[in-house]
């Protein structure tokens, strides 16, 4: 994790089994955000929001079953716009 980095993921090495994230949270987030008739313009923002209260929470579990004392940790899209959660 380098937070003076904003594509250090680029080079971490690791990839993910499955690239994409199912969740059916998001999903529903984004067939409100998108239906033609939806007033809802902040799918967007809101499915962030959520991307980044679930990766802290997956963090500090991986924290509690690794023993590791600190992560850094960040999220965001494959094409860029990564939102930094920090040291956690």
């Amino acid at each position: 994790y380098d937070p003076d980095n904003e594509y250090w993921p680029e080079g971490a090495g690791w990839e993910p089994k499955e690239p994409q994230l199912e969740s059916a949270v998001l999903s529903l987030i984004y067939d409100e955000g998108y239906r033609q008739t939806a007033e809802f313009e902040g799918a967007e923002i809101v499915a962030l929001a959520y991307t980044g209260l679930l990766a802290r929470e997956l963090t500090r579990h991986y924290k509690e079953q690794s023993g590791i004392e600190k992560v850094g940790a960040c999220f965001g899209y494959d094409s860029g716009d990564v939102i930094h959660l920090g040291w956690l």
